[in-house]
């Protein structure tokens, strides 16, 4: 008799007891100084005063997620201030959805989810888990930086495209072009030249938030609880007798720990 296969839903509760947002002196900065370029200050100015608010409220969502990331990101000797694309990409919310068809923290359109290894599927979209998208943008960011050699100009490759990029650097014949070479000699498009300035200005407030007025309350990371079954069952089901579970991030193929589902019901097994 052949057995039944078996998934283990993954539930998230969350924890307890905010205290606000301190300096964050554990990382080192890969791009220290380059606050001062007058793009980056521009966003600064912006970013202080009328998106304030906004700010402060994708801060406080993506401390649940930023310790994390940055751990990966250390371990893949990447700079740590990757871990504030999110701020830029999505205000880090899981469920962003972009005009373009974008989905999730890091925006992943559907085709380069795929290609980097994350199932996007009528019943699963793993561009909405926090972990396995994560994972396939560090991965991407990483192949970027080896690519170009510049982490800044990673960043502008995972906006515009690996291709634009490359083709402005094929348009520079002397010297040692960087990402403001690029930007003020108008080789990348507008969205890409405000992109990057835009994650420096979003590093900057996020590695220290009391240096620019800021009080954020992070919230608290989750905590997992986990059902395995042996059947698709309705994922409600599972947070009963579990107060604040979360119905939102709750069943994880392989026992992994994430979300993205896009039914009301476990799916069935893959073939």
């Amino acid at each position: 008799m052949p057995i039944a296969p078996r998934f283990r839903l993954v539930l998230i509760v969350l924890a307890t007891a905010p205290r606000l947002l301190a300096q964050d002196s554990t990382a080192q900065s890969a791009f220290a100084g380059l606050e001062q370029q007058p793009e980056v200050g521009r966003y600064l100015a912006y970013f202080t005063g009328p998106a304030r608010a906004r700010i402060t409220e994708w801060l406080a969502r993506g401390s649940k997620y930023r310790r994390a990331i940055e751990s990966t990101l250390t371990q893949a000797g990447l700079p740590a201030e990757f871990s504030y694309l999110p701020i830029i990409e999505s205000g880090f919310s899981n469920t962003a959805v972009s005009r373009a068809g974008a989905v999730g923290m890091w925006q992943f359109m559907p085709e380069t989810a795929r290609e980097l290894g994350l199932r996007v599927d009528p019943w699963i979209d793993e561009r909405q888990d926090p972990n396995r998208a994560t994972d396939a943008a560090i991965r991407h960011l990483g192949d970027l930086t080896r690519t170009f050699g510049s982490p800044l100009l990673a960043a502008a490759a995972y906006n515009s495209g690996a291709g634009r990029v490359s083709r402005g650097l094929q348009k520079i014949s002397t010297g040692s072009p960087d990402f403001f070479t690029l930007a003020d000699r108008g080789l990348l498009p507008n969205e890409t030249r405000n992109y990057v300035p835009q994650l420096l200005a979003a590093a900057a407030i996020g590695r220290d938030p009391g240096r620019f007025g800021f009080e954020v309350l992070p919230l608290p990371a989750p905590a997992f609880d986990s059902v395995l079954v042996d059947r698709p069952i309705r994922l409600a089901s599972a947070e009963r007798g579990r107060p604040g579970a979360s119905v939102a991030i709750a069943w994880v193929p392989w026992c992994g720990c994430g979300g993205g589902t896009r039914q009301p019901i476990s799916p069935p097994a893959m073939g």
